[in-house]
């Protein structure tokens, strides 16, 4: 082993530091288990900072946007026993080995005797030609200004791309929404979006190609159309994010990591938690603290129990 974490197994390493991952690690800290969080980005929060509009259905922690949210949990946590690396990636656990053996980007090797997996989603790609022209995960609402008057084209039909949808157009911004099937954002997205005058949503578009040279020109539909803007943003959704694990964890159909009722993966040892294991219905702030919390305690069962 290598690296200035020590060379005997850690009790819990945490890949992800969004709310799931922050959640076990304050559980795990206070019940005295040593525990090491590995957070790709350069601050903990995850998906959380995603969030560019009011976060209005967390218990008692309603705010402004998902940053001021992240950073709330995070002071939170940075008060506690628990070791935090950000801006560490984890390339691959070797799942086979005992206790786990976790590399890093750095090319750092440590052992831990559990791992949850905490990483959470990627925005999700239209894989067409052309996509590096589109603003796939650009916030635009910190620069509505500069897009008052110009036309734009959102892709997707969720929850965010209807909310975005909205306030480029409540910035004078003209608005098309392009939405593979129907509309399909809970009503107190999709409605505001609907029924603003600046918005044109078309249902049944599929998106074949982004042109453009340096900047984007158009957008180019299956059916041929081709749809000019100023600029796209792409909102479809997201995929989970996992490191390599060898050998591979069981999946579900849909990519989501297959766990039990006490959120252990197809190797015991190993956890997951979050958006990684929930539908896109059970994708709630409150659903992965609670993930977070259960799987700290059930690795607090093992050791004590010497597993």
């Amino acid at each position: 082993m290598s690296g200035s974490d020590g060379e005997r197994p850690w009790p819990l390493v945490i890949v992800g530091g969004g709310p799931a991952g922050m959640s076990a690690a304050l559980v795990a800290s206070q019940n005295r288990v040593e525990v090491l969080v590995l957070e790709r980005t350069a601050g903990l929060g995850g998906q959380v900072r995603w969030a560019d509009a009011p976060v209005p259905d967390l218990l008692g922690g309603s705010a402004g946007d998902g940053a001021e949210l992240a950073e709330r949990f995070s002071a939170h946590l940075l008060g506690t026993r628990a070791r935090i690396r950000a801006g560490v990636g984890v390339r691959a656990v070797m799942a086979d080995e005992r206790p786990l053996r976790l590399v890093l980007d750095t090319r750092e090797e440590l052992s831990a005797r559990r791992v949850l997996l905490a990483t959470g989603l990627d925005h999700r790609r239209l894989e067409v030609r052309g996509e590096h022209l589109a603003n796939a995960e650009e916030d635009p609402r910190k620069t509505l200004g500069s897009l008052r008057g110009k036309s734009v084209i959102v892709v997707g039909g969720g929850d965010e791309g209807a909310s975005l949808a909205r306030d480029l157009a409540d910035a004078d911004a003209t608005v098309t929404m392009l939405v593979r099937d129907k509309l399909r954002a809970r009503p107190a997205f999709g409605d505001p979006a609907r029924g603003h005058p600046a918005v044109e949503i078309r249902e049944g578009a599929v998106v074949s190609e982004i042109q453009g040279g340096d900047a984007l020109e158009a957008v180019v539909l299956t059916t041929g159309e081709r749809i000019r803007a100023h600029f796209c943003f792409v909102r479809i959704g997201a995929e989970p994010a996992l490191p390599e694990i060898q050998p591979p964890l069981e999946r579900l159909d849909d990519g989501r990591v297959r766990v039990d009722e006490a959120l252990r993966t197809s190797c015991r040892r190993i956890f997951a938690a979050g958006d990684l294991v929930r539908s896109p219905n059970e994708r709630y702030i409150a659903v992965a603290l609670a993930d977070g919390a259960m799987v700290a305690r059930k690795v607090e069962e093992d050791l004590s129990a010497g597993a």
